[in-house]
This record gives C-alpha cells, structure tokens and sequence, in this order.
C-alpha cells in the first residue's frame, strides 16, 4: 500500500494500480512524495518509476518525465556548460504521527484506596444494627469515602498513556500536570511485567539510562501494548 503527499497532506492508502492509475491520468508526477510501511521517511515516485510507469512496447510513446532545472543540469552531462542560479532542494516531510494506542491505569492501581473506601461504605450498615447510633453518625463514614471516589476517578482520569509510530508518552497530575516521553527510535529496553489478570506493568529504557525512562503502571492487556511498541520498532 502506498500513502501519497498530495495538497500538502496525506493521502492513501492507495494500490499499487491506483498509483498507476492516477500517474497515467497525470494527477502525480516523479516529484510527488510517497511512503510506505518499513521505509524511514517519504520519498519522491521518480524513485521507484520503474513500477508505476512500466516500459511500453513502442519507446516513441513511452511517457517522458520533466526534470527540473538542476536535476536537468546533471543529465545534460560534462560538456554542456550550465550555471543558474542555485536551486533550493525541496525537503521530504516527515512521516505524520499517529497515535496507535491510547490508555489509562486500571483500577486495581488503586486498590489501596479503594478498599478502605469500600469498608467505609459498608460501615454504616454495621453501626446501625449492631449499635443503634444516631443517623448522622450512622452517615458519618460516607463522606470520607465519596472523597477516595472522587480522587481516584480524578488521577486516573488524567492518567493518560500513548503510543504513537514516533515515540511513547505518559500524562500525569491533576493540578500539576507533568509529562514524559521517549522516542520509539531510542528505546533499547521494554521490561513487562504482568500478573495472570493480564494487567501490570510496562518499562521503556533508553540506552543513555539504566533505569526506566517512561512507566506504563496497571496497564489492562500489557502484553499486547508491549508487542504494538515492539513492532513499530522494527
């Protein structure tokens, strides 16, 4: 499949006979960005012309290909003088991120939090049968317990997890908002370390520290978040 720089965006995929397709119709020319997966950045279709534009059996109408001035410069040869001006090179866009993954912790990263919460929701019940006290202090635990709700909900909310194809990233605070993130390109290291519930926790190393750079913690699934990195590595 082949994605197409075209008006300044992206567009695609397209097959290989679109592609053709669309060369025939002059809609694209040998100047025209292309990128496909595996391939580091996007290149110009000149580079590949030899599959989009095959040989046609009569060389006179074989579709010529315009040059500009200093690429034509180089294929007039030696000993055709040529001195313009010099011509700006255009530079290849880098490939546009996408975000393959995003995520938050699961609600065990609480589970701390959530069980006194949990107790404290319950405690009521106790106190009422068992020692017939007033209903304001029957109630009383229940505030306290609405508060670990409300800030356990809140932090994991703003925990957010991404994996796009240019790097791994981690969002965190409420207040304080903080961030931290480290290139696909750089990681030398991903340490995973799950539990039989198929949750935990994901480590990203680069080779300028011994310890883990980005942390992924009570990630749902992480072994396949730790596969999707790894493949966008390769």
């Amino acid at each position: 499949m082949y994605y197409l720089w075209l008006n300044e965006a992206q567009a695609g995929p397209y097959t290989l006979q679109q592609v053709q397709s669309m060369w025939g119709a002059g809609q694209i020319t040998a100047l025209t960005l292309y990128w496909q997966e595996g391939k580091a950045d996007w290149q110009p279709l000149g580079d590949i012309i030899s599959q989009i534009e095959p040989a046609s059996a009569d060389p006179l109408h074989q579709k010529t290909t315009v040059l500009p001035p200093y690429e034509l410069a180089g294929a007039r040869g030696p000993d055709v003088p040529y001195s313009p001006t010099v011509a700006p090179v255009a530079q290849a866009p880098s490939v546009p991120e996408q975000v393959h993954w995003t995520g938050h912790p699961t609600w065990w990263k609480w589970g701390w939090w959530l069980l006194p919460a949990v107790v404290l929701i319950l405690a009521p019940v106790g106190l009422y049968y068992f020692f017939q006290l007033p209903l304001l202090v029957d109630l009383s635990p229940l505030p306290v317990a609405l508060l670990i709700f409300l800030y356990v909900f809140f932090d994991r909310k703003v925990t957010r997890y991404a994996v796009t194809n240019k790097r791994v990233s981690i969002e965190t605070g409420i207040f304080d908002r903080k961030s931290r993130e480290l290139r696909i390109q750089d990681i030398r290291s991903i340490a995973a370390d799950m539990n039989f519930l198929g949750y935990g926790n994901i480590e990203f190393s680069s080779a300028a520290s011994d310890d883990a750079e980005v942390v992924f913690s009570a990630v749902a699934r992480a072994a396949v978040v730790r596969d999707l990195v790894k493949k966008l590595q390769s």
